[in-house]
């Protein structure tokens, strides 16, 4: 009777058999065919190889699944397994080359443009092989992709604003040219029926496009000179063309992916039924039927047992030999449990037992009585090593290993070791000697108290910590405490004192009887202790306290940090002794610490407050020079001051200008340091900096403040001593000389920052259009310094034929520098940008551990005033075009707290969105009318000039006088005069 599985495998192999007749039939009409096209002639021969291989594989089946054709059926199944193993390299292998290239959004457009540099090598390589884009290229026509572009006959404006229609190719020739499954072809219109947007070509129609006059054929896109108006040529041949191929062949993978997983699950089943069929023919062909009377016996062997099945009689079962060689611990439970009448053949009643076993089964068949006669030999069993034997059947025995040997141990109960014997390790004593000693100090009670605190310290649980604490100091069972304990201790008072205002108090005085016995133990204290001692003071509102204890830093011998004067400084500060604060600012600077923000806040608020209209001009300008841009926190200090009726009393009724401007160039722009100008109200707001950097509240033009040459070039020493210390002296000296015979340079591209920008690979091709782009805007109109890895260089989508001219262009003009393996780009694109004194193109924020090392004084100046970004802050990051990236080069002023000539001040805000631009907050001294005295002149004079009466005698209609531009009283005779009185907050000499 036929087995189910083989039925199964029969009725599958009988559908291949048909599709394999149906693609035989089409292979044979396409070679009779009289009107054959070269695309549909390369698809004969390939069609009638598919039809003769499934063919093939569905006789084999049907033979093997019916028939009982073993042979065949394991020929079959050979051959189905190499298919799926294939399939599935496949489709991986197609994930992989079709991972890369996007398309580039055009400006204006309703469709993309692709670049072939963007796509895989593999894919760039077959589509560029002159034999199998011509095989291409004939479909493309045959398919009248841009035929039917044509006959849309759309306007200019419609062709620009639709979205190209997709196209179909047939799909068998891509699956043996490109090695791709079906595919639909999308958006090859764009590339293979129009020229590219950036040749700036006029349009006639959908598929005829005008050169202008004295077009360069020595454009950037070689594309634009291989267009052509021939509409059999067209844009066939250019590169964009066969970027649109691989662009719809990537936008319709999905799908592919999808039809290769179901068919791979297919096959897998059809391979599983397969193998059931094989395994039910070998078992039929091993051991067929024999019949006696009405009596059937069927036997075969299975796992190792001998099954006889008799029709009219009961069923004996004998265990095989082969089992007598094995331990017992490896046959089945059951068959330990009941008695083997083979294995027990050396006692009398297994004697008994085997030969009424072999009678039974001789007179049905002598053979197998002769089997069960003559077993085989029994096999000693192989001996174990002896302590293997040794620990075999000990019941908790089990293998372990050492953490610090490779040697297999068995874990036993062992004598406790003296301490003599943990010292001495023996040969491995030394590693095992200091385990051992760590492992005893983290499981001594100084080791167990420090972890539990440490636990405290995570989760702020000051009342465990204080308990332990008692615990360990208590005379039952002191525990010696270390430094460590004593800081988790300190640090936990100090925060539980600072965070919650009721229990200040006992949660300092806590701190303070710690403190005091740690000075008693002996405990030397660091500059963590004594900083969570000033924090404990000034959580006590004992100010002085504090900063005694940053004295006793210095005395000591303790370098203070910026942490260590915050508790000093904030408590007189929140005390409004503006005094005391300024003598910890004073002691700060005479110890190097850089106060920061958070203390130039606290410092402004407390002298705005006292109205010290001097210390306030001071901070102002050093906020000025430490921090640039404030918080909103710290503006709004500064606004209340200018609010205050102390900013409105503050300052001189005359100046001298000629003082102020020399100021202004003394002081590189953007401040005078001459104090505040004028005296009256200030008129405070929030204003916004057009692109020119014009206020749009007052009108005032910021400036941009000049970098000090000399500061550049101790910038640019300091950048070399830091890139020695970290990369290789003698790459980095290399990369030194090398700039100095090639340089110098306009402009400096990170091009792995540019090239793997709004993508997942590299692109060549985006790092070019930025070269040329930059090269465009430099003075010196030379190619800008490109630093690139050199494993980008050597390896990747770099040995792709385009890219690869792409490099050969910049290597000879000495603008590529590879930089060796295992060195950090950052530093070679820095120092070319700031020894050379150009711009930086780069879209890094360069927030990062490396450029904190540069410090926050210059670095951020110059950051500013030479990054380029090819993004804009607050629109869309990256935006290419037909006509290339759109680059954003810094502002023509400096983001940062400016004094202008005529008083008036603009500070910067800062937000929480960090690529938002700054919020200014201004005080325009043309806004500042207030003063009752001063704007009574001011009225008087616009009275005299008779403004408003000569705007009456127009007699213009509604219309008219709407649509006017109402002139300004600039134009009068009174100028002079009226630009005496509109000085901010009094006249000048």
């Amino acid at each position: 009777m036929v087995r189910c599985s083989n039925g199964l495998l029969g009725l599958l192999n009988a559908g291949v058999l048909v599709l394999a007749v149906v693609a035989l039939g089409g292979g044979a009409w396409l070679s009779h065919r009289a009107s054959t096209t070269d695309c549909e002639r390369f698809l004969e021969r390939p069609v009638i190889a598919l039809g003769v291989l499934l063919l093939a594989l569905s006789l084999a089946g049907l033979a093997g699944a019916l028939c009982r054709a073993s042979c065949l059926l394991w020929l079959y199944l050979l051959a189905l397994f190499l298919l799926i193993v294939l399939l599935f390299a496949f489709t991986v292998f197609a994930f992989v080359v079709t991972n890369r290239g996007v398309g580039w959004v055009v400006s204006g457009r309703g469709y993309k443009e692709y670049r072939l540099g963007d796509y895989s090598t593999w894919l760039q390589r077959r589509v560029e092989n002159a034999e199998n884009w011509a095989k291409i290229r004939s479909c493309l026509q045959d398919g009248k992709v841009c035929q039917k572009l044509g006959a849309r006959g759309e306007t200019l404006t419609q062709f620009v604003n639709s979205n190209l229609s997709p196209i179909q190719v047939d799909s068998l020739f891509l699956l043996l040219v490109l090695n791709i499954p079906l595919i639909n072809l999308s958006y090859v219109q764009s590339g293979c029926c129009k020229p590219p947007t950036g040749c700036n070509f006029t349009y006639q129609s959908e598929t005829v496009w005008i050169k202008p006059a004295g077009f360069n054929t020595s454009t950037d896109d070689p594309d634009c000179t291989t267009w052509s108006n021939d509409q059999t040529m067209l844009c066939y041949d250019c590169m964009g063309c066969k970027a649109g191929v691989l662009a719809n062949l990537k936008n319709d993978w999905k799908k592919i992916a999808i039809v290769n997983i179901v068919f791979l699950i297919f096959l897998i089943v059809v391979y599983s039924v397969g193998c059931c069929a094989f395994r039910n023919n070998r078992q039929d062909n091993s051991y067929p039927a024999w019949k006696m009377n009405e009596n059937e016996l069927w036997v075969f062997q299975k796992k190792k047992k001998i099954r006889m099945n008799c029709s009219s009689g009961p069923s004996i079962t004998l265990f095989s030999f082969g089992t007598q060689g094995r331990s017992d611990k490896t046959l089945p439970q059951e068959s330990k449990a009941r008695p083997n009448p083979i294995q027990s053949s050396r006692t009398p009643s297994g004697q008994a037992m085997r030969v009424a076993a072999a009678a039974a089964a001789g007179a049905l068949r002598p053979t197998v009585a002769t089997l069960l006669l003559f077993s085989p030999p029994r096999q000693p069993r192989r001996l174990l090593p002896l302590h293997r034997r040794a620990t075999q059947h000990l019941p908790f025995a089990r293998r372990r290993r050492h953490s610090y040997s490779s040697t297999a141990t068995v874990a036993a109960p062992t004598p406790t070791p003296t301490p003599m014997q943990e010292g001495s390790g023996g040969a491995g004593g030394g590693v095992d000697g200091k385990a051992a000693r760590r492992r005893r100090a983290r499981e001594s009670p100084e080791g167990l108290l420090r972890h539990q605190l440490d636990m405290c310290s995570r989760n702020a649980d000051l009342d465990t910590a204080l308990r332990l604490y008692d615990a360990a100091v208590s005379p039952d069972s002191p525990v010696p405490l270390s430094l460590h304990h004593y800081n988790c201790l300190l640090y936990l008072c100090s925060n539980a004192a600072a965070s919650d205002p009721d229990g200040s108090a006992a949660a300092a005085q806590r701190g303070f009887d710690i403190f005091a016995r740690m000075e008693a133990d002996g405990v030397q204290p660091n500059e963590a202790t004594l900083t969570s001692v000033a924090r404990l003071a000034a959580a006590t509102r004992d100010p002085a306290m504090a900063f005694s204890v940053v004295r006793r830093m210095a005395t000591a011998g303790i370098p203070p940090r910026l942490r260590s004067y915050g508790p000093a400084l904030f408590a007189y500060c929140e005390a409004k002794d503006a005094d005391g604060a300024q003598q910890v600012e004073s002691h700060m600077d005479a110890s190097g610490v850089v106060p920061e923000e958070p203390e130039l806040a606290a410092l402004l608020r407390v002298n705005a407050d006292k109205g010290r209209a001097d210390e306030v001009y001071r901070l102002l300008h050093r906020t000025r020079a430490l921090v640039r841009q404030v918080c909103d926190t710290t503006a709004q200090v500064a606004e209340a001051w200018f609010r205050s009726d102390a900013a409105s009393e503050a300052g001189v009724d005359k100046w001298d200008p000629s003082k102020v401007k020399e100021g202004v160039v003394k002081g590189g722009g953007g401040w005078h340091g001459q104090g505040w100008l004028g005296k009256g109200p200030w008129s405070v707001g929030q204003s916004e900096m057009d692109k020119d950097g014009t206020c749009q509240r007052c009108g005032e033009r910021l400036v941009c403040i000049d970098i000090d040459p000399s500061e550049t070039d101790n910038f640019a020493n300091s950048l070399t001593e830091l890139a020695i210390q970290r990369e290789a002296r003698e790459d980095f000296l290399t990369f030194q000389n090398w700039l100095r015979r090639h340089g110098p340079f306009g402009a400096v591209i990170d091009a792995a920052n540019v090239g793997l920008y709004n993508g997942k690979a590299f692109s060549f091709s985006q790092v070019n259009s930025v070269v040329n782009a930059i090269q465009r805007v430099t003075k010196s109109k030379k190619l800008p310094l490109i630093i690139l890895h050199r494993n980008r260089v050597n390896g990747g989508n770099a040995k792709a034929p385009y890219n690869q001219k792409i490099l050969e262009s910049w290597r000879n003009a000495g603008a590529l520098y590879a930089t060796p393996p295992g060195s950090n780009d950052d530093w070679y694109w820095l120092y070319a940008a700031v020894s050379c004194r150009s711009l930086l193109v780069t879209n890094d924020e360069m927030r990062d551990h490396l450029f904190q090392l540069l410090g926050t004084s210059f670095f951020p100046r110059w950051k500013e005033k030479h990054q380029v970004c090819f993004l804009h802050s607050h629109e869309v990051r990256l935006t290419f075009s037909g006509r290339g990236p759109t680059l954003h080069l810094p502002p023509p002023y400096s983001i940062v707290i400016q004094e202008s000539e005529d008083g008036s001040w603009h500070v910067p805000t800062t937000t929480e969105q960090i690529d938002a631009l700054p919020i200014w907050r201004t005080t325009p001294g043309c806004k500042r009318f207030e003063n009752a005295k001063n704007w009574a002149k001011i009225r008087s004079f616009l009275q005299d000039g008779k403004v408003c009466q000569k705007l009456g005698a127009r007699k213009e209609t509604v219309t008219q006088f709407v649509n006017s531009n109402l002139s300004s009283i600039q134009g009068y005779v009174l100028l002079n005069n009226l630009f005496v009185v509109l000085v901010p907050r009094g006249t000048a000499d």
